[in-house]
């Protein structure tokens, strides 16, 4: 691995679809030199996709706004490592190529977990989160370039299983924390609904089952219940089912 043979005391990533803008570095630089006490910074990401741009990636992070408006309007945070560590229980705001870290972050948790092909990053800044203090800039310093032949669509099965195995590891580990496990199991339902919803357009209807009665069992979210049965149903129910839905709760007007 890479990180192993770098000499440096910092590392970055930067994908090969993924573009750093001029003053990325010196940015992630400054930050780290300014504050000695934090190990890790990283910055907001512009995602292309297609013709298609999203502006900012954190503003779609609903977790990480809320820890970010903690600390009011500003370009610059300095993140504890528990605020940042229930925020990555539930979601990960952070892409590889958008942060720099300390090495000794590396020797001390390790880096990637080279036996799966997609999801480790997740895995990786959990892992940091358990000690470490994060800074962010909020800018989109980076962006992000996704493609079909990306590694996350090529392998989004494995993907969700591992980040499941992960999160379900993490929960292990705090028995007697609410907040931990209220954050962990927000986690778990969303990445259990991608995958249900993955079995379930891919016409494996009792692994699309399966999940979401052991998402139920993880959460006790009632809601997995009701997407079991849905998954059960003929598929022109289920369409039935969306259409009523639909026309009972209306999407909301931008801006409303």
């Amino acid at each position: 691995m890479g990180v192993s043979a770098a000499r440096g005391e910092y590392i970055g990533f930067l994908d090969s679809d993924d573009i750093w803008k001029p003053d990325y570095l010196d940015r992630q630089h400054g930050f780290l030199v300014a504050h000695p006490d934090v190990d890790a910074v990283f910055t907001d990401t512009e995602v292309q996709e297609g013709n298609s741009t999203l502006s900012s990636l954190r503003r779609q992070m609903k977790a990480f706004s809320r820890l970010l408006a903690k600390s009011g309007r500003k370009e610059e945070h300095i993140i504890g490592a528990r605020d940042m560590y229930l925020c990555l229980l539930e979601e990960v705001p952070i892409k590889p190529s958008a942060f720099v870290g300390k090495k000794l972050l590396f020797e001390q948790f390790g880096g990637f977990n080279e036996l799966w092909p997609s999801g480790t990053d997740w895995d990786l800044f959990l892992r940091f989160a358990h000690s470490a203090r994060f800074g962010f800039i909020d800018l989109p310093l980076v962006t992000q370039r996704r493609t079909p032949d990306a590694t996350h669509q090529l392998h989004r099965e494995q993907d969700q299983l591992f980040l499941l195995s992960v999160l379900n590891r993490e929960k292990s580990f705090f028995r007697a924390d609410p907040q931990a496990i209220s954050a962990v199991n927000r986690g778990i339902l969303k990445v259990c609904n991608n995958l249900g919803f993955h079995y379930l357009t891919s016409g494996r209807k009792m692994k699309s089952m399966s999940t979401y009665l052991w998402g139920l069992k993880q959460t006790r979210d009632i809601m997995f219940l009701f997407r079991a049965l849905g998954a059960a149903a003929p598929k022109h129910i289920r369409n039935t089912w969306r259409a009523r839905l639909k026309m009972a709760y209306p999407p909301r007007k931008p801006g409303l």
